[in-house]
């Protein structure tokens, strides 16, 4: 396990090194495999199955999004923040320190805000609070592979929403 994680780690560090070179795409693979066939057959046929529609529910600006993520946190009693990033576009994400990064200009239906909460609080950071009590702290970073299983899970968390928007149906079009 330490030699895998060891591994993974030396390919971050490569691919960080290969932005803005030729190589980029080459160390990208090695780190994010291209999807074998069998999966880029079902996510083709996911998206010829998906309705597509806007959402008619009311938008969240970031003061009330910042009131909705702090409300889930605090249902799990964690010590979380919300923090209000100068970014453009809808960007939300999460780091092991303990906080919720979402850019300040963040406008969100109410089931994009339901996808938010299911995938980045309910899956992500569960799992490192999980990690982070367990007395390896490998499990707090993550084992060699965890990305691709902890996405998979956030993203079948997020289809069991039962949803029909575009945000569910990212990681088909990625």
């Amino acid at each position: 396990v330490l030699k895998e994680k060891r591994n993974e780690t030396v390919k971050k560090v490569e691919l960080l090194q290969a932005v803005g070179r030729e190589n980029f795409t080459e160390m990208a693979a090695r780190l994010f495999p291209w999807p074998d066939e069998e999966t880029v057959r079902q996510a083709r046929q996911d998206l010829r199955k998906a309705k597509w529609g806007k959402a008619k529910s009311p938008y969240f600006d970031f003061r009330q999004l910042k009131k909705i993520f702090e409300w889930r946190f605090g249902q799990y009693g964690l010590n979380w923040q919300v923090d209000g990033q100068e970014v453009s576009g809808n960007k939300l994400s999460v780091n092991k320190k303990g906080a919720l990064n979402l850019g300040k200009e963040t406008h969100f239906s109410l089931e994009r805000t339901m996808t938010a909460v299911v995938h980045e609080i309910d899956t992500h950071v569960l799992r490192t609070e999980n990690g982070r009590l367990q007395p390896l702290k490998v499990f707090q970073t993550g084992l060699p592979g965890y990305t691709e299983t902890e996405e998979g899970l956030a993203v079948y968390r997020v289809n069991k929403l039962g949803l029909n928007i575009l945000k569910v149906f990212i990681p088909q079009i990625r």
